[in-house]
């Protein structure tokens, strides 16, 4: 089950909800096929049409760019190919391409906008 969360920064009053976790589809072919952004789903659907993928599961986490010094939603693809490589998916950033960092969403997370202070992390809601 993912959670709903809500970062707020008590210094600048930045806010963001988030996903974060795993739902019941984690391991649907469909819901990767429509989640994945588009470079990454050209890549998952070769994969998919050639038989190479042995297990795959996704999750939802919290990405930081550097770049474009945001926080997003990252939703992750885990496989591990017939071959044995395990790769991952959807660990870029929608806007300039850019390898996200993946925060745990227990650790501190230090506010994008200001930078002052960590962000505060409240659950607002569930998901499946």
């Amino acid at each position: 089950m993912g959670k709903r969360v809500l970062l707020q920064c008590p210094a600048c009053g930045y806010e963001k909800e988030m996903s974060v976790g795993v739902g019941l589809g984690s391991r649907n072919e469909m819901v990767v096929t429509e989640c994945l952004q588009k470079m990454d789903l050209t890549f998952w659907n070769q994969l998919m049409s050639t038989g190479k993928i042995d297990f795959f599961s996704s999750r939802q986490e919290i990405g930081y760019c550097a770049e474009c010094n945001e926080l997003e939603e990252a939703f992750l693809v885990e496989i591990q190919t017939t071959t044995g490589a395990k790769l991952v998916l959807g660990d870029k950033c929608g806007k300039c391409n850019r390898k996200l960092q993946i925060l745990d969403s227990k650790q501190d997370i230090l506010c994008p906008n200001c930078k002052q202070k960590n962000l505060e992390k409240r659950m607002i809601g569930l998901w499946d």
